[in-house]
């Protein structure tokens, strides 16, 4: 009985395997997503014939892919921000765009400071 259950499950309900993305960014346009699949192209392509050619050209996509949404993601922060005039909501966009330093954060002194006296850390 069991068995007849399950063998009816797998015909008419089969097991598939399914990708869980995050939630895709918003300042992410349609001419990055074509330089992110440019520069996985030219990835796939140095991997198969390891030619410094190849290799050459992924390196310069994949440069101008991170300089990109650099110049995407500024002016839309700047946005955010200034859409609202409250400081509350100025910096629960921050905390929402996670762009804002906790308060449970600690400064952290690197241990090659020890020795040389607190002023050449704190300027």
């Amino acid at each position: 009985m069991n068995s007849a259950i399950l063998s009816l499950f797998d015909v008419h309900a089969p097991c598939t395997t399914v990708t869980v993305r995050g939630a895709r960014l918003p300042y992410t346009t349609y001419n990055i997503i074509q330089i992110s699949n440019v520069k996985n192209d030219a990835n796939k392509r140095y991997l198969k014939s390891k030619s410094a050619g190849h290799l050459d050209f992924y390196r310069r996509i994949r440069n101008y892919l991170v300089q990109a949404i650099h110049r995407e993601k500024k002016p839309y922060i700047n946005q955010q921000v200034n859409l609202n005039k409250n400081p509350n909501s100025q910096w629960k966009t921050l905390r929402k765009l996670n762009i804002h330093k906790n308060k449970n954060d600690n400064q952290i002194i690197p241990e090659h400071c020890f020795g040389r006296g607190f002023e050449w850390f704190f300027p």
